[in-house]
């Protein structure tokens, strides 16, 4: 392959994930390697809307290091694992205020306990807001202590029935690999 044609390279860093920027220089990575493996030599096109943006420079050299330095500086500031743990709480049901009241109820449960290391974000409609006919919701609790996240989910597991309404489904998701 000699020519290799990316349109809107960075759609993938709009992505609500903390993992965004990574998956972003992979997808790009990856492609811009398949031109001119064989004897004749490659040429790749990108567009962007974001030329400066550090994923589109690093993936343009190739510079995984670069991008591992930066994403760690972000990660770090931000507690995203690996300096910091994640719990995604998923609600999920056919009617939309129910899910959105259990969401609701949800956070408010796991702020009445005042964990001042446990960051409670959310809720809000999930970034996908409906699959198979039934809303979706999403809670996000983060800390470097991973023990405090484990006893909120563990009193969340025994509180589900007065906290959940009837006909929501209420997920844990332990450093969720997809935020969507």
């Amino acid at each position: 392959m000699t020519l290799v044609g990316i349109i809107w390279a960075d759609s993938g860093l709009g992505i609500p994930d903390y993992k965004a920027a990574e998956r972003s220089y992979q997808l790009l990575a990856q492609v811009t390697g398949r031109a001119g493996r064989g004897e004749h030599s490659g040429r790749v096109i990108v567009q962007t809307h974001q030329p400066q943006h550090y994923v589109i420079e690093f993936a343009r050299s190739h510079a995984y290091k670069e991008l591992y330095k930066q994403e760690v500086v972000f990660r770090d500031a931000l507690s995203y694992p690996p300096f910091g743990r994640l719990i995604n709480m998923r609600f999920s049901g056919e009617k939309e205020e129910d899910v959105a009241v259990t969401a609701r109820q949800s956070a408010d449960f796991f702020r009445s306990f005042k964990e001042k290391t446990v960051e409670i974000m959310g809720p809000v409609p999930s970034p996908l807001s409906m699959i198979k006919k039934r809303f979706r919701w999403q809670l996000l609790l983060k800390s470097r202590e991973p023990e405090r996240l484990h006893r909120l989910c563990e009193l969340a597991i025994m509180e589900k029935r007065h906290v959940c309404r009837a006909g929501v489904r209420m997920g844990i998701d332990v450093d969720p690999e997809n935020m969507m």
